[in-house]
């Protein structure tokens, strides 16, 4: 079935510029990593402050010389997060560049495959691929990079497993994609390929 996170991917986008060097913000469990060199102004600098408290797993912050900024959280990239973001800041005639980066903290028991998934559903992936490890049943996950995976079990072999968890996850996504964005959002994220499902993991089976 295709999981979504329990918290929203978050947008703000306002025309209200901010310094900071190279760094990296440790928070609880994500990181938040500045790679902008703009002097923030007051408006920028509060959404700033909320990019970091709301934001569990991938996002960006993206902000213009003219005081407009837009950030998205939650999804399964930063890429796809800094389409979005730049998306919403450029709204209001900006020109947008990324000031910061969200990514979940690395889990030294977790394979780097799983990066692609949200820090939520990356756990569940793990011990569903673990158990069916355990069982010697050919299995696979699908994933694109905005949001959610697709699992499968199947009995003709690995290479099943993955084409169709590939394919439903991207039957899924096309279906469900028109509830979450506008249709701008949906464009620019497909022209991108952040709308496209991919194999995240498979296991052999017997």
């Amino acid at each position: 079935m295709f999981k979504l996170p329990a918290l929203a991917a978050l947008a703000f986008s306002l025309v209200l510029g901010a310094s900071a060097s190279a760094q990296t913000i440790a928070a609880s469990e994500p990181q938040v990593r500045i790679v902008g060199s703009q002097n923030l102004n007051s408006g920028q600098r509060s959404a700033f402050k909320k990019f970091q408290s709301e934001g569990k797993y991938y996002g960006a912050f993206v902000v213009s010389s003219r005081g407009a900024w837009s950030y998205r959280t939650n999804l399964n990239s930063v890429a796809a997060a800094e389409v979005l973001a730049k998306l919403g800041c450029q709204k209001n005639g900006a020109t947008c560049s990324i000031y910061a980066e969200l990514t979940p903290k690395p889990a030294a028991n977790r394979s780097s495959a799983f990066e692609g998934l949200s820090q939520q559903l990356a756990p569940d992936a793990v011990r569903w691929l673990k158990t069916k490890r355990a069982a010697s049943q050919a299995s696979a996950i699908a994933g694109s990079d905005y949001w959610g995976h697709f699992s499968v079990t199947r009995n003709q072999g690995v290479s099943k497993a993955r084409s169709d968890a590939r394919r439903e996850c991207q039957r899924d996504l096309d279906r469900r994609v028109s509830d979450w964005l506008k249709a701008d959002e949906i464009e620019a994220l497909r022209a991108a390929g952040h709308l496209t499902c991919r194999v995240i993991e498979s296991v052999r089976g017997r």
